[in-house]
């Protein structure tokens, strides 16, 4: 959620997530050089697109603007970064602002850095995220800590407790702001509700209004992707007549709802500010709405409300000239559901910062929940809580909640049950808004593993364990396979004996071979620990083959651990995933083809007992997914027929050194063929 577009909301729409799926043979590029006028036809299809706000054809338009023109110009380029990152193209927007801004300057506007610290952030760069934010006022101690690891790794340190998942009620389009009531989930979404009219944009997702949607808490469950939501929700009853966005919503005891929508009154500049609503069911079951007593439509917005449970305190995000900064959080209270409501209130400095604090919620506990993308976090949104006596008192100190429930993207909107232990929230993590369930489950936070604890066999000086991958030699190294460990272990599972015992083959049959070996770690515990497990790893990978008599100088260690994550470490497989160590061989003086090398001695000579075994391997440039072997056609034939079940393409048959490969995907990523992989052996289809 783009906090900062919230201030300039039209009638049109709320959230905007345009991705242009029409029109593509009018965006090609052109077999010769565009003329001038051609060009500035390009430039003004482009601007006409930014000003409707279909920034996925207007990206297209201007990267085919600035190829043609072979020039950097700042105007373009700027409306081409604005974009991407309003299209959640974050990765496309960075490298535009690169361009425009090689380091950090105040040159660019109050917005535009802070809009540029939290890109770096979302990648895991701090340094330079903390480079853009200083001098920002109102953002020093989110500078600091982001330029601060010890800081940084603090706000992991529950990691461990919780667990976090993404849920099958999610689309394409944005889901947000979950809200519990009646065994329900209440949440926005502007998914295509059936009335109103589609655009090109997102098969309809590009105009939506947000609407309120619900399903029973019993008909949702984990997923790991959003392609195919299998939840069933409706509409709920009367908000669909609302004109504008439903977004989001609080219910109270009374069933009463409260929400923000736009007003229908326009300010000076045209836009149509957000405004609270407070909504109940008549005795003939329609629903009365009334505009509530906050806010000025012609100069300043009110928002996203958090009721208690018996309707008498109301907590609200505004705008409000006289706030701490952007959106600053206020209270009002009332006697009674039916008595008229007191001043509206600002919450204390140990809340409301020079930044915006957004997306309050209310819980049985006690707790007041918000998030705050100037507060000390992990970067963009991060979710806090507070005693509600104490946020209503103006003192104490708010608590960041631990990754994973906070991380370098926006989280918010947070959903809790009577008690603390499970709920839901929402976070653009994946490049989109979803919504997750998290559960609550103390564990000792990880402690780093001592160094004596795995023994390293090393008596060759010349080679040691390295942890920094600017020393690493720079092998011309070949991409063999790839092991996995199980969580916070370093020895080497029986299942990968196999694996081993060929590359020991190898080694001691090519002398001029040399062994690159990348060990890493998935994201649960501290930098610290992960980075000590990894060296464990490399050190007992290591230990494997010199122990077994292949010289440790011709072994290149490189402990990566937690970086280069190759998926979100959001369930028990893609962290199995990311616990990986990689081993890459350098024909460093041999006179043969490492390719046919490694094909003939490592690939090929499989006994039957290890006839369905599992890993990547790299066959004419690509990487592809080795699953069985065998002497018999009919055999392997037999496993085609099981994977076809669950891959529908890219399965075939191989003859090599006379057996029968079974291998499955043709592709230039390495991460993509690990994926297949984890999937193929997460089916139990090799058991």
């Amino acid at each position: 959620m783009k906090m900062k577009q919230l201030a300039l909301v039209t009638i049109t729409i709320v959230l905007l997530l345009f991705v242009d799926i029409a029109g593509n043979a009018d965006l090609r590029a052109q077999s010769r050089k565009p003329s001038e006028s051609q060009r500035k036809g390009i430039l003004k299809k482009a601007d006409s697109a930014y000003g409707n706000l279909n920034y996925a054809s207007a990206s297209t338009y201007y990267e085919e603007y600035l190829q043609a023109a072979n020039n950097e110009n700042k105007d373009v380029l700027t409306k081409l970064a604005d974009s991407y990152w309003r299209n959640s193209k974050y990765d496309a927007a960075l490298r535009v602002y690169k361009q425009l801004f090689p380091s950090a300057t105040t040159e660019a506007t109050r917005q535009l850095q802070l809009r540029i610290a939290e890109l770096y952030a979302r990648f895991g760069d701090y340094e330079h995220a903390s480079q853009w934010l200083r001098g920002v006022e109102g953002y020093k101690a989110k500078a600091d800590t982001y330029s601060s690891v010890a800081e940084l790794e603090l706000m992991k340190k529950d990691s461990l407790s919780w667990t976090v998942a993404l849920l099958d009620l999610n689309t394409a389009f944005h889901e947000f702001s979950p809200y519990l009531a009646d065994n329900s989930i209440y949440f926005s979404s502007n998914r295509y509700d059936g009335s109103q009219k589609k655009t090109k944009e997102n098969g309809g997702a590009g105009l939506n209004y947000a609407r309120l949607w619900k399903v029973p808490v019993k008909d949702v469950h984990t997923t790991t992707s959003t392609d195919k939501p299998n939840a069933e929700v409706a509409l709920v009853d009367g908000f669909k007549d609302i004109r504008y966005n439903t977004a989001p919503v609080s219910i109270d005891s009374h069933n009463h709802f409260y929400f923000s929508t736009n007003s229908r009154i326009s300010d000076k500049t045209g836009v149509k500010r957000l405004c609270l609503m407070e909504a109940y069911y008549t005795a003939k079951g329609s629903l009365k709405t009334d505009v509530m007593p906050f806010g000025d439509p012609k100069s300043y917005t009110v928002m996203h409300p958090a009721i208690n449970a018996d309707g008498t305190l109301l907590i609200l995000s505004s705008n409000k000239p006289d706030g701490a900064g952007g959106y600053d959080l206020y209270y009002a209270q009332r006697k009674s559901i039916d008595k008229p409501w007191g001043e509206l209130k600002s919450l204390g400095r140990n809340v409301n910062t020079m930044g915006d604090e957004v997306f309050p919620t209310i819980t049985p506990a006690g707790y007041l929940y918000y998030s705050s993308d100037a507060a000390p976090g992990l970067g963009g949104l991060d979710i806090f809580r507070i005693s509600l006596k104490d946020a209503l008192d103006g003192t104490g100190s708010p608590e960041h909640l631990s990754y994973p429930i906070n991380s370098s993207s926006d989280d918010f909107g947070w959903a809790q049950g009577e008690t603390d232990g499970t709920g839901y929230f929402t976070s653009d993590r994946l490049g989109n808004n979803d919504i997750y369930s998290y559960s609550y489950s103390y564990k000792e936070p990880l402690k780093p593993i001592a160094e004596n604890e795995v023994k390293d066999t090393q008596s060759d000086t010349t080679t040691q364990v390295n942890t920094d991958g600017n020393k690493v030699p720079d092998l011309d190294a070949r991409y063999l396979f790839s092991i996995l460990f199980n969580s916070n272990k370093c020895d080497i599972t029986p299942a990968n004996y196999y694996l081993m015992n060929a590359l020991l083959r190898v080694m001691k049959k090519y002398p001029c071979l040399r062994l690159q070996i990348k060990s890493y770690t998935d994201t649960d515990g501290s930098d610290v620990y992960n980075k000590t497990l990894s060296k464990n790893r490399a050190i007992t990978t290591r230990n494997y083959l010199t122990t077994r008599g292949v010289r440790a100088s011709r072994l290149d260690t490189l402990c990566l651990g937690k970086t280069q994550q190759l998926n979100e470490n959001r369930n028990a497989l893609e962290k199995a995933i990311n616990r990986r160590v990689l081993f890459h061989a350098a024909p460093s003086g041999c006179k043969q083809n490492v390719d046919s090398l490694l094909s003939a001695d490592l690939l090929g000579r499989h006994d039957r007992t290890y006839s369905k075994k599992l890993y990547v391997l790299k066959a004419n440039g690509k990487y592809v997914v080795q699953v069985g072997a065998f002497k018999s056609n009919a055999n392997a034939l037999a496993l085609v027929a099981k994977l076809k079940k669950i891959i529908p393409e890219n399965i075939y048959v191989v003859d090599e050194n006379g057996l029968h490969h079974v291998r499955v995907g043709n592709s230039k990523s390495l991460v993509e063929a690990e994926k297949m992989a984890a999937l193929i052996e997460a089916t139990g289809i090799l058991k």
